[in-house]
């Protein structure tokens, strides 16, 4: 059993701790809780809320969502 991943061994400095991890973990969960809000009270059909939906837990970068999250911003901003 090894001790250290070569990672850990010749850069520390570059791995996160567990509770950085955690931390990281949080934030997004936090964030995507606040996106699927958001995505709750958008009128738009159910089909492309799922769609959206399933994006934000696959591929959170997606095209489809973040055209749909500019969009929003930019609505916002009027």
């Amino acid at each position: 059993v090894k001790k250290y991943t070569i990672m850990e061994r010749f850069e520390p400095e570059y791995i996160l701790t567990a509770t950085e991890r955690e931390k990281l973990k949080a934030e997004r969960f936090a964030e995507i809780q606040i996106t699927m809000r958001v995505l709750d009270t958008m009128n738009i059909s159910d089909r492309k809320r799922e769609k959206l939906i399933n994006d934000l837990m696959v591929d959170p970068f997606s095209p489809r969502l973040s055209k749909t999250m500019a969009e929003i911003r930019f609505k916002e901003d009027e």
